[in-house]
């Protein structure tokens, strides 16, 4: 199993299993998107949603009906979902920091 960030390339993908379950559409303006992996196929989704510059939310975490039962739909990879998530916002929170620190002090 393996967990990658979504690109552009992929929103149609992430869509169209969103949509099967009845989840609101994704898009990259405002939101992470990973991508679950298994034996390089994808098998599940999950975001992170920045609902204003102080608040996210993580959800639709989803793993595809044919990789049931291999242990991707279990807690533990819900976790790691929401760890790879939290990862990558916590370093772009850095990085605009840094970038706003920085650009504090140029003259």
């Amino acid at each position: 199993m393996g967990i990658r960030l979504a690109t552009k390339n992929e929103l149609q993908w992430i869509n169209k299993q969103y949509q099967k379950i009845g989840f609101m559409p994704s898009n990259l303006e405002n939101e992470k998107i990973a991508i679950v992996t298994h034996q390089d196929e994808f098998a599940g989704v999950g975001r992170i949603v920045y609902l204003n510059a102080e608040e996210a939310e993580i959800g639709g975490i989803y793993i595809l009906d044919e990789f049931r039962g291999l242990s991707l739909a279990n807690e533990s990879t819900k976790h790691n979902i929401k760890e790879f998530l939290l990862t990558s916002f916590v370093f772009e929170m850095t990085d605009t920091y840094d970038s706003l620190r920085l650009s504090r002090f140029a003259t």
